[in-house]
């Protein structure tokens, strides 16, 4: 903070701006203070007295005051200048408080991530059980959820089933009727109308009935093409769809075979990799086994050698009987392995065979029916006018007539100049009137005659039409009954699948579980061997020390002995010398009991620790053994457990490829039935076209 005071600036005012940033205040006792603009907005006396700690201090007099405006005045001709000059520091409280809040939410963090690290190493230790539990209980719910969803599909299913049969039964029992009453319709109009017809209204008759074969041929026309484009269509689309399928499921089976085979290859490389890493372990094992008897039997060879070689030999023995053993089991479970994969590989290549006969059965299927089809709308028309023509006797009269006509008119042929001169006599004249009305008679009959024979043809093509479409309508109606019966056969193919997922998902637990059971077993047994091993080695360790502890005493007393024979034969040779130096005999040697009392006497000693360090030397084979024995249990469960994960994940892939077949075929289902759909529809509607046409021509033909 600085100041400056001045004299000649006047005292009426509080404050003056000066350039730049700052602002100058004057206090009570005069000064001026500078200050910078940004730390203060009141200049007030009070405010500069408060924060200038100068100008408070006893140390400010009226003289230097004096001396300070002397200096500053600027009719001297001198600028002002700063005289005192305080480097102070002035601490905000608001940052101060901020600081201190900032050091509490640091604190706080840092207490929060202790906190959290603790939880996630607790959450580490137990998470993986629960979430185990977790997913073992999402996966029963989901199981449970589909046992529903499922139950609930062949419920709508049968439901759908049944109301789909009884619109059919009521549609046939409407197509029944409907042909019923049309056919009454028909007789009664007949009737009606043979009972009203005359000569005027046959004729009529006749021009109407040429009216509706022209109609009738234009429209069949239309419909025979319309029906060939359809045809075409259907057969272009079928060949393709044939087409499709037939490369879809070979490459499917090619896709299979490969797969198989490489799994096949596989497990055999896996198979012999595990068994060549198993002969390896058992050699290396068996390697430094003997190396570690061999370094044991160095250090006991001086004590008990035979005895050893013999153990030795028995224990090799049995570890090639083991291992043999071991290999037999091993053979057994890989060929029992490599049965159930081919079987597995038989049931899968004949389940796609099924597959691949049922795509064979449904195309021929389709084909058939396409031909009953294309049978059905061909054109009858052949055969009818070749029907009308062989019975036809009206036909044959009127030949006949027409040969009497030509045989009467003859003389008319001739030129006009000769019939001028030919005489008609009035017979011949009253001839020529009665066959001219005789004819006109035939034409009128021949025209009624064919009115008849049209309307009965539209009766037989309509009765022909009715019993194709009847056809149509029952094979359809097989056809959907077969859709649906293998709809239910796939339905049962997928929850007989889901059944046996289940039993196997069943079994695996159960697998599980008992391998845990038996790994606790094995762990509970492995502890307590070791604890039996310690107790094992601290008594052998305790036996060594006994042992060299009774050898250093067997030392002494030898050295004890050898003292006391030295003293003895000493003093026996003295008694001997001395008494047997009067009487001339021999000296005696002393007692050979002597001489062989202490290495029998040590030998009978180390007996019992050779013992018991070659019973603790076969308990520690033993639980080697033992040992060996639970990790390769282990081992086997756990490539049993892997197997049967394989399986598990195979299953459920073959599950979702059988859904997937599914949803395609109900695809498929719907497509054909919306195309047959809409062939129905314009059917119908060309049959309403016709009706409506056929019921307009005989209202107009109505009196």
């Amino acid at each position: 903070m600085t100041w400056i005071s001045r004299s000649s600036l006047p005292r009426n005012r509080f404050s003056r701006t000066l350039k730049g940033n700052a602002t100058v205040t004057r206090s009570a006792s005069g000064k001026l203070h500078i200050l910078p603009r940004h730390s203060w907005t009141t200049t007030s006396p009070l405010a500069a007295s408060q924060k200038s700690p100068v100008d408070s201090s006893p140390g400010s007099s009226p003289d230097a005051d004096a001396a300070d405006t002397a200096e500053a005045t600027p009719e001297r001709g001198e600028q002002w200048r700063l005289k005192q000059v305080s480097r102070g520091t002035s601490t905000d409280p608001q940052k101060e408080e901020e600081g201190h809040q900032l050091e509490e939410r640091l604190a706080a963090q840092e207490m929060r991530l202790q906190r959290l690290q603790e939880q996630i190493a607790v959450r580490a230790v137990i998470q993986p059980q629960q979430d185990w539990q977790r997913e073992k209980e999402a996966y029963r719910l989901e199981h449970e959820l589909y046992k529903e969803k499922s139950s609930r599909e062949r419920q709508t299913l049968r439901s759908q089933v049944s109301a789909l049969k009884d619109e059919l039964l009521r549609q046939r029992q409407e197509q029944t009727l409907l042909r019923e009453k049309h056919q009454r319709e028909m007789e009664a109009a007949l009737r009606t109308q043979q009972g009203k017809t005359s000569q005027d209204e046959q004729l009529l008759r006749a021009r109407h009935a040429k009216e509706l074969e022209q109609t009738r041929e234009t429209l069949r026309h239309q419909h025979e093409l319309d029906l060939e484009r359809e045809t075409t269509a259907f057969q272009v689309f079928c060949k393709e769809q044939e087409e499709y399928f037939h490369s879809r499921l070979q490459q499917q089976a090619e896709e299979t075979q490969l797969a198989v085979e490489r799994q096949q290859e596989r497990v055999r490389r896996e198979q012999f990799v595990q068994l060549d890493a198993l002969y390896t372990v058992v050699l290396q094992e068996t390697e430094r086994r003997r190396q570690l008897e061999g370094t044991e039997s160095a250090d006991r060879q001086a004590l008990f050698h035979t005895v050893h070689h013999h153990q030795l030999v028995a224990r090799l023995s049995r570890q090639v009987r083991r291992l043999e053993t071991e290999k037999e089991s091993i053979l057994a479970n890989f060929s029992v392995q490599n049965k159930t994969w081919e079987k597995y590989c038989n049931d899968l290549q004949e389940e796609y065979n099924d597959a691949l006969r049922h795509a064979e059965e449904e195309v021929s299927r389709l084909l058939v029916g396409m031909e009953h089809l294309k049978k059905e709308d061909t054109p009858r028309s052949s055969a009818a006018h070749g029907r009308d023509v062989a019975c036809d006797p009206i036909g044959q009269k009127e030949v006949h007539y027409e040969t009497a006509l030509s045989i009467v008119q003859e003389p008319s042929a001739l030129p006009v100049e000769e019939t001028a001169t030919v005489y008609v006599s009035p017979t011949d004249a009253y001839w020529k009137k009665v066959c001219a009305r005789l004819q006109s008679e035939v034409e009128s009959l021949q025209a009624a005659e064919r009115a008849h024979l049209s309307s009965q043809a539209t009766l037989t093509q309509e009765n022909t039409r009715l019993l194709a479409q009847l056809h149509t309508l029952q094979s359809e109606q097989t056809s959907r009954q077969q859709a649906e019966q293998e709809k239910e056969n796939l339905l049962r193919t997928l929850h007989s699948l889901k059944d046996d997922l289940q039993h196997k998902d069943d079994a695996l637990d159960q697998l599980e579980e008992e391998a845990r059971e038996k790994l606790e077993e094995k762990r509970c047994r492995i502890a307590l061997l070791e604890e039996e091993l310690a107790l094992q080695r601290e008594e052998r360790e305790k036996s060594v020390a006994q042992s060299v502890a009774y050898k250093e005493e067997v030392e002494q007393t030898k050295k004890q002995l050898a003292e006391l024979e030295e003293k003895f034969k000493v003093v026996w040779w003295q008694c001997c010398g001395s008494g047997q130096a009067d009487e001339g005999e021999p000296m005696m040697s002393p007692p050979l009991s002597w001489q062989d009392s202490t290495p029998n006497a040590t030998l009978l000693s180390t007996l019992p620790l050779h013992k018991k360090i070659n019973e603790k030397d076969k308990l520690l084979q033993s639980l080697r053994l033992e040992r060996q024995e639970l990790v390769q249990g282990l081992t086997v469960a756990r490539d049993q457990l892997l197997r049967s994960a394989a399986i598990e994940e195979q299953l459920q892939r073959r599950v979702g490829e059988m859904e997937q077949s599914v949803q395609q075929l109900k695809e498929e289902k719907r497509k054909w039935e919306e195309k047959c759909n809409v062939l129905e529809e314009s059917y119908k509607q060309k049959q309403k076209q016709t009706w409506q046409t056929f019921v307009q021509i005989m209202g107009e033909a109505a009196p």
